[in-house]
């Protein structure tokens, strides 16, 4: 289990993740919406503090512990997601 503040991602549910999507270079905002389905934006929190960097530090453990499926690229990258800048990190997918 991968556990950042409230969020809590078994590794299962990560390995069936990575076993579905095709080998290349996603932002954690791609990750996530592969992940639930959706996009998510985290209105009136703070970068650091949002479920989308949660999910981005799980990811980040994961990938520490699994460097043959993820690794970070990328990271902080200043983008603009629905009108709104932000910043993201990149993953390549083997």
């Amino acid at each position: 289990m991968y556990r950042d503040g409230d969020l809590c991602i078994s590794k299962d549910n990560l390995d069936r993740l990575f076993g579905k999507i095709e080998a290349r270079v996603y932002t954690t905002f791609e990750l996530i919406e592969e992940y639930q389905g959706f996009k998510a934006v985290n209105k009136g929190k703070s970068v650091s503090e949002s479920w989308n960097a949660s999910f981005a530090r799980i990811l980040k453990k994961y990938s520490l512990d699994y460097p043959h499926i993820i690794e970070q690229v990328r990271s902080k990258e200043q983008i603009i997601l629905d009108d709104i800048p932000t910043t993201t990190s990149s993953w390549e997918i083997f």
